[in-house]
């Protein structure tokens, strides 16, 4: 192998390293509590940038954490937030790479 050759593998390998390191520090640095810990149908469309009547439709689909007290729909904050990375991951595929 070549000089350049081990200075580009070296450099793949720091970059693949830092973009590890930089996914996982993403992830675990994610902070929720500036939110409710129940939310309301108003507050999920607001957080996914989505039409109020898209929200209340989304609160009746199953496996969505909606808790109906009556006419209430309270959504607990911890369980939504899983709810909704476990939906991107899985839209985008790489819910099967992990």
């Amino acid at each position: 192998m070549s000089f350049e050759e081990t200075i580009r593998q070296i450099i793949r390998e720091e970059i693949r390293a830092a973009f590890k390191e930089l996914s996982v520090t993403n992830h675990d640095t994610r902070d929720y509590s500036q939110y409710p810990a129940s939310l309301k149908v108003e507050d999920v469309a607001e957080i996914m940038r989505i039409g109020l009547n898209s929200a209340y439709e989304l609160t009746r689909r199953p496996g969505f954490p909606a808790i109906r007290d009556g006419w209430k729909i309270r959504i607990p904050r911890d369980a939504f937030f899983r709810w909704y990375e476990q939906e991107a991951l899985r839209n985008t595929g790489e819910a099967a790479s992990r």
